[in-house]
């Protein structure tokens, strides 16, 4: 019994960061190189709590370069694309527009190296980086959900662990249940 209980508790825990861990939330470091110009990114994934997220893009050397940034319509209907504005020699910024708690906003950046053709990340014009707004959650509300979370998956892996000894034939229902 003890053993079937550590076994859950390991299990459990590996799931919720094994889950934890192939989240989609994280940020991408995106880098093309054309025609002699480097272009780096890194997504902007989430906001929380108010305020405006901000993009960067750097292109090396970026001195003849114009960006901007192209938003996605079917998330927002003011105009879909947004000049970048130099911060220094090789950095372009922007500020994206703020959607509110629960929206999301699709951008993708377009950049003009010099005298080549432009660049847009992502590659394919229907793409588009996915950025989302969330609400800041309190401290007791994060607890009880991990809480929570950390208790369904155990009573998920207890009862499977059950019924493998019960599928075997080392345990009859009552005394699995009963423990």
């Amino acid at each position: 019994m003890a053993r079937r209980i550590i076994i859950g508790i390991v299990c459990t825990l590996a799931l919720l960061v094994l889950a934890r861990r192939l989240t989609t939330g994280r940020p991408v470091d995106i880098d093309v190189e054309e025609g002699g110009y480097r272009i780096s990114h890194r997504t902007v994934t989430e906001q929380i709590g108010p305020g405006q997220p901000m993009l960067a893009v750097r292109v090396v050397p970026g001195e003849r370069c114009i960006a901007r940034v192209e938003l996605d319509t079917t998330y927002v209907k003011e105009s879909p694309r947004r000049p970048l504005f130099r911060k220094d020699a090789n950095t372009f910024t922007s500020w994206l527009p703020d959607l509110g708690k629960g929206k999301r906003l699709g951008y993708a950046i377009r950049v003009w190296p010099g005298d080549t053709a432009s660049v847009r990340l992502p590659g394919d014009p229907k793409e588009f980086f996915v950025l989302k707004f969330k609400g800041q959650a309190s401290k007791p509300v994060i607890v009880a959900h991990v809480a929570f979370m950390f208790g369904a998956f155990f009573a998920m892996f207890m009862a499977f662990l059950g019924a493998l000894r019960i599928l075997r034939g080392l345990e009859g229902k009552k005394s699995t249940v009963s423990a």
